[in-house]
């Protein structure tokens, strides 16, 4: 009976909070007070701790995901005047350019990953593209595009600023293996 006189008689009291100095409605009713150095290494602690957690979920599904298709991994030139840059492409494609001032451009295509349907080069600057030519890895020649008729899956587009090489369905094909493709523009 004495115990319930003096909750009741505390909870009857006012009571300014605002003058209690530190007070926080979770340290008061926690009943705990932490120094601002063990706030500190709290606040470290728990940044510590979702860091490494996002990290941890991060970092191998990032790994897993993209370092085997990585077009940078695929393409690479192979003639020092030819220039590669990188094109933004949807998931599944390919798409890389190619510029060189001696009108013949060769670049070396890794095996193509199965989920690889079109490849797409931008050739600036060439005026009139007369050939086409695929090189597999054992040697063997296939022309593409001679100028004038192409395989099927192959479409050359002009544009004002040079052309546009799409290569799909069957073309994929040749370049599924790896090889060596190479362009040449009548100069």
């Amino acid at each position: 009976m004495a115990r319930s006189r003096v909750v009741c008689l505390l909870m009857s009291m006012p009571l300014k909070l605002n003058e209690i100095d530190g007070f926080t409605p979770v340290t008061y009713f926690a009943g705990y007070n932490p120094t601002p150095s063990q706030r500190q290494a709290k606040d470290r602690a728990m940044r510590t701790l979702i860091l490494s957690t996002v990290l941890s979920l991060t970092v191998p599904a990032g790994l897993l995901g993209c370092a085997s298709t990585s077009p940078h991994n695929l393409v690479q030139s192979v003639v020092a005047d030819t220039h590669l840059g990188w094109q933004t492409a949807p998931e599944n494609q390919l798409a890389f350019s190619l510029a060189t001032a001696s009108g013949v451009a060769q670049v070396e295509l890794q095996p193509l990953p199965e989920e690889f349907t079109v490849v797409t080069l931008e050739l600036p600057g060439m005026q009139k593209v007369e050939n086409i030519q695929w090189e597999n890895e054992e040697g063997k020649f296939t022309t593409l595009y001679d100028g004038e008729v192409s395989l099927e899956g192959v479409s050359i587009q002009s544009r004002g600023h040079g052309y546009r090489l799409q290569l799909q369905l069957s073309a994929m094909d040749y370049l599924r293996d790896g090889g060596v493709l190479t362009v040449t523009d009548q100069r």
